[in-house]
């Protein structure tokens, strides 16, 4: 599952955004040992952004384009460690960081000056990991 929470604030035809994200999901990984097994893994996701966008048109819909950084924090647990005693069921198997930049551009939809509803494709670049 994924869930993300953003607002916006428009001066002129600038609209400044910025928002959280959390993500759960499970990623199972081809073991080569003698067993050959598969190891599987519980991945939480937090995810911050920020962004700028340009409205092309004025009007109630109205093409963007523009740019965003991200941060993410990724917490991996090995699920079904297969060397440890029988009372351990789960394994911190480390994090990561990453850095993102990318462009982003959509369209979004007026309902009033205070709320808009808005459909983005954004093409992520990452630009630091550890």
């Amino acid at each position: 599952y994924s869930a993300t929470l953003g607002a916006g604030y428009k001066w002129n035809s600038i609209m400044f955004e910025g928002g959280i994200g959390l993500t759960r999901y499970q990623m199972d990984v081809k073991n080569f040992s003698i067993s050959n097994r598969m190891d599987n893994y519980d991945i939480d996701q937090y995810m911050a952004y920020i962004g700028a966008k340009y409205r092309l048109l004025k009007g109630r819909v109205v093409p963007t384009v523009g740019g965003i950084l991200a941060y993410t924090h990724r917490a991996f647990t090995l699920t079904n460690p297969f060397n440890q005693p029988v009372t351990v069921d789960r394994i911190d198997a480390g994090t990561s960081q990453t850095t993102d930049v990318g462009l982003t551009g959509g369209i979004d939809y007026e309902f009033s000056k205070e709320f808009a509803i808005v459909l983005d494709v954004k093409y992520m670049i990452n630009v630091a990991n550890k």
